[in-house]
C-alpha cells in the first residue's frame, strides 16, 4: 500500500470495538487487507459486517453499518484506485443473507430484507455524501473566484478532485445496474456537474467560476462509465435532483441550453453530445482531460441514438 493510502488510513480515528459507532480498528484492518490483495472479497464482506451483526439493538446495528458504509465511500473518494474493488465488495455485501446477520445479532429484530437498502439506507447515504462534497467544492469555487482549471489554493484543489472522484465512484456504482448498489438516483444527483461543464460557456473575459476542470472530469466520468443509464434517464424525462440555477446564473458565462436546465430529455442528451464535440474541436485541454473528454464522447456515441 502506497504512502498516500497509509496517510489516509492513519488519519481515521477508529472507534472502540464495543461502541455503537465506527468504523472500528478491525473494520479498517479488514478493508486494508482487502485492498492490499491479502483477503478475498467474500471473506472481507463477512468480516466487515460481523461487527454490525454483534449489535445488541437495532439502533446500534444501524449506526455501525452506516459508519461502515461511509468508510467505504470516503475510501473510494480519497483513494480512487480502490473504486473497482469497493464496488465488488458492495455487490457481495448486498447478497449476504440478512437472516444470518440477524441470528448473530438480536433475535427480535424485524427482518430488514436486503442489508444495504433495508438496514443501511445506501441510496440516501450516497446522495447525501455527493451533496456534501459538491457543496464544499462549489463554496470554495465561489470564495476564491478561481480563474484557473482547479483554482488557487491546495484545499480548493483537493475539494475539486474529491468531488470528481465521488462522481466517478457513483457512476461506477450505477454501471453495475444493480437496483440498490447502483441506485438510479445517483445519475440524477450527479448530473448537475454536466450542466456546469457543458451548458455554460465562459464569460467575456474567458473566466469560468463554474464549469471548471473538475466539472469536466466529473461529467466525463458520468458519460463514460454509465452512458446507457444516463440515456435512460434522459428518455424518461427525469429531473436533476439538485440544481442551483441561481448559483449558476451568478457564475458568469452564457447559458447554452435554452430549455429547462433542471430537466433531462433526449434533446438534452443530443445537446451534451454535441458540446463534447465542440470541446474536442476547440482544444486547449490538458492531455489527461482531453483523453477523458474523448472517452465521454465515444461512450455517448456508442450508447446509440436516443430515438
Amino acid at each position: 500500500m502506497d504512502s498516500k493510502a497509509q496517510e489516509y488510513f492513519n488519519h481515521i480515528e477508529p472507534a472502540e470495538e464495543q461502541a455503537d459507532h465506527g468504523p472500528s480498528q478491525s473494520e479498517i484492518h479488514t478493508l486494508k487487507a482487502l485492498l492490499a490483495g491479502d483477503l478475498p472479497v467474500a471473506e472481507a464482506a463477512r468480516d466487515l459486517v460481523s461487527r454490525t451483526a454483534r449489535s445488541t439493538d437495532i439502533y446500534m446495528m444501524k449506526n455501525r453499518f452506516s459508519k461502515l458504509q461511509q468508510l467505504l465511500i470516503n475510501t473510494a473518494v480519497h483513494l480512487p484506485w480502490t473504486q473497482l474493488c469497493i464496488v465488488d465488495l458492495l455487490l457481495v455485501i448486498r447478497m449476504l443473507d440478512p437472516a444470518e446477520v440477524q441470528r448473530r445479532a438480536v433475535p427480535e429484530i424485524v427482518p430488514f430484507g436486503d442489508i444495504l437498502s433495508g438496514l443501511g439506507g445506501w441510496g440516501h447515504r450516497v446522495c447525501d455524501t455527493i451533496g456534501n462534497y459538491e457543496c464544499r467544492y462549489l463554496d470554495q469555487q465561489v470564495e476564491n473566484s478561481a480563474e484557473g482549471p482547479l483554482g488557487g489554493s491546495e484545499s480548493e484543489g483537493n475539494a475539486a478532485q474529491q468531488y470528481a472522484a465521488l462522481v466517478e465512484f457513483s457512476a461506477r456504482l450505477t454501471a453495475t445496474r444493480d437496483p440498490v448498489v447502483g441506485d438510479l438516483a445517483f445519475v440524477r444527483r450527479c448530473a448537475s456537474c454536466v450542466v456546469r461543464a457543458l451548458d455554460i460557456d465562459t464569460d467575456n473575459r474567458g473566466r469560468r467560476r463554474f464549469g471548471s476542470e473538475a466539472d469536466l472530469m466529473a461529467s466525463a466520468h458520468l458519460c463514460t462509465l454509465c452512458p446507457r443509464r444516463l440515456l435512460g434517464r434522459c428518455k424518461a424525462g427525469d429531473t436533476i435532483e439538485w440544481f442551483d440555477g441561481e448559483a449558476v446564473s451568478k457564475g458568469g458565462g452564457e447559458v447554452l441550453w435554452e430549455g429547462d436546465v433542471a430537466k433531462l430529455s433526449v434533446e438534452r442528451w443530443e445537446h451534451w453530445r454535441e458540446r463534447w464535440r465542440v470541446l474536442m474541436e476547440k482544444g486547449g485541454l490538458r492531455d489527461e482531460v482531453g483523453r477523458v473528454v474523448a472517452g465521454a464522447l465515444g461512450a455517448m456515441e456508442a450508447a446509440g441514438s436516443p430515438s
